[in-house]
């Protein structure tokens, strides 16, 4: 997403902008879609590749992406609820080793786009 924000692409690669009507304009747009669609291959790992191969547009791409990624994400954030739901200070050497595995895994959520008050966690820790 960075990258095709930094090129001034990503506009293109959600479909945001049609293809315009002046001839001149639609041969620029085409060529920013095939950076669009280049730069996310070239983004994501060959190993990954195979879900995008037969779509030729970068919106097409982006949505198969996202959908993929979405069930990978939400599958990750189960997990990691549950992590830190389950975390208990008596497990930890000290109690900074504890804070610190903590903190990761709220930075971990909110990476899966999951936000967690810090008032309900340690509410919970608490009552173990």
């Amino acid at each position: 997403m960075d990258l095709l924000r930094s090129k001034v692409l990503y506009r293109i690669a959600l479909g945001q902008e049609s293809k315009p009507q002046d001839e001149y304009k639609q041969a620029k747009w085409e060529n920013k879609q095939d950076q669009a669609h280049g730069l996310i291959r070239m983004s994501i790992s060959p190993d990954l590749r195979f879900h995008i191969t037969k779509i030729d547009t970068p919106d097409g791409a982006m949505k198969k992406l996202n959908k993929v990624f979405r069930i990978k994400n939400e599958i990750r954030a189960h997990q990691l609820e549950n992590e830190l739901l389950a975390l208990d200070p008596n497990n930890f050497c000290s109690f900074e080793d504890f804070l610190s595995k903590f903190k990761t895994l709220r930075l971990l959520l909110e990476g899966v786009k999951v936000k967690k008050e810090d008032c309900s966690l340690i509410y919970s820790f608490l009552l173990n």
